[in-house]
């Protein structure tokens, strides 16, 4: 369960709290915005999410989420990498490499996507994540990367680099 708690802080940075299996982010309303304009899945989730509660306070910014599209070429690039460098990980990260496939997908066609998968998107994601991996599964969500040579051996190297840096964090 990821909660996300934006606030009027002038923060340049998240906070993250776990609880339990919660990963709860705070973060200023800026910031967020910032953030999913610059293609930070997390942050564009949040503000897509149709799942929002407003206080009396937050209530003015309602209007200016329901509004926001994301559009960037430098978003859609980080959105690539992100899927790319999850594509090398574990089952649970090559499925969250599919879904951000399909959000991407949803970017590019109107600036927005929805957070919560249908049940026949979940099922594919399992699919996806359990049959493919790697380059190979690089390859289908991102057709023309990974199908050369070339790009296998550079998305291996992503991939190791991938590997390392979560074993250290």
């Amino acid at each position: 369960m990821d909660m996300t708690v934006v606030t009027n802080s002038r923060a340049q940075r998240a906070q993250h709290l776990y609880v339990g299996e919660e990963d709860h982010m705070h973060l200023g309303f800026d910031y967020l915005l910032r953030q999913a304009q610059a293609g930070s899945h997390q942050s564009c989730e949040a503000a897509f999410s149709r799942s929002k509660v407003f206080t009396r306070q937050g209530e003015p910014y309602r209007a200016m989420l329901s509004g926001l599209r994301v559009t960037s070429p430098e978003a859609f690039a980080k959105y690539e990498r992100t899927i790319t460098l999850f594509s090398f990980g574990d089952f649970k990260r090559r499925r969250h490499a599919v879904r951000l496939a399909f959000n991407l997908r949803d970017l590019r066609r109107s600036g927005r996507f929805d957070p919560e998968l249908t049940p026949i998107q979940q099922a594919l994601v399992n699919a996806y994540a359990k049959v493919l991996r790697d380059a190979d599964l690089v390859a289908q969500l991102l057709p023309g990367r990974g199908t050369r040579s070339e790009d296998t051996a550079r998305l291996r190297r992503e991939g190791r680099r991938f590997g390392r840096s979560c074993e250290d964090a």
